[in-house]
């Protein structure tokens, strides 16, 4: 059973690159949701650190990878992604970019 908590030897290293991926239902996006999605600065800062990222709707077939795991969370899941396509965690999605910004960086060291 793969845990959404990353084991702290796992993390010694920086990840040379990630997807911080957010899924949600989009017919049922709350202005909590649409806060954080609409926070480009915050966003357009991941690139700067090497970072990719993507919204996705549950139900869109960009998210079929993914779909299950966002599920086990709940939606909306915060997910970050290897470059081998590995979910590194997945977790409810933080109220807040804050909350995001210190997952990205346990799991990333980024």
């Amino acid at each position: 059973d793969w845990s959404s908590d990353v084991c702290s030897s796992d993390l010694s290293t920086k990840v040379d690159e990630a997807w911080i991926l957010v899924i949600e239902e989009t017919s049922e996006r709350s202005p909590v949701v649409a806060r954080i999605e609409g926070d480009q600065k915050f966003w357009r800062s991941l690139d700067s650190r090497g970072l990719h990222w993507r919204f996705y709707d549950v139900d869109s077939t960009d998210a079929d990878s993914y779909r299950a795991k966002a599920k086990e969370v709940g939606i909306p899941a915060l997910l970050i992604v290897g470059k081998d396509g590995a979910a590194l965690s997945a977790k409810p999605l933080p109220a807040t970019t804050q909350g995001i910004d210190a997952e990205i960086r346990r799991v990333t060291r980024k």
